[in-house]
C-alpha cells in the first residue's frame, strides 16, 4: 500500500508540476474552497461528505452494477455522467 501511495504522489507531481500554468490549478481550487468555507460554515462538512462518502459510494455502486450486468452498469454510468454534465 505505501508503494501505491508513493506512485500516486509521484504521478500527481509529474502531472501538475512541470507546466507552470498547471501549478495554479490546485492552488486556485484550494483558495476558492477556503473562500467559500470562510463565508459558509457548512462548506467544509459538505465537501468532506461529497468527496469521501458520496463519490466513493457512487463508484462502488457503478462497480457493483457492472459486476451484475455489463449493459446495466454501462447504462448507469452513462446516466451518472449525463447528470454531471
Amino acid at each position: 500500500v505505501p508503494v501505491l501511495h508513493l506512485l500516486f504522489n509521484i504521478i500527481g507531481i509529474l502531472i501538475w508540476f512541470p507546466v507552470p500554468p498547471m501549478r495554479r490549478v490546485p492552488l486556485g481550487a484550494a483558495a476558492l474552497l477556503g473562500l467559500y468555507a470562510s463565508f459558509y460554515r457548512a462548506v467544509p462538512v459538505l465537501y468532506l461528505l461529497v468527496v469521501f462518502v458520496a463519490v466513493p459510494l457512487l463508484a462502488l455502486g457503478v462497480s457493483a452494477a457492472l459486476g451484475a450486468s455489463v449493459p446495466g452498469g454501462v447504462v448507469l454510468l452513462v446516466v451518472l455522467l449525463l447528470a454531471l454534465a
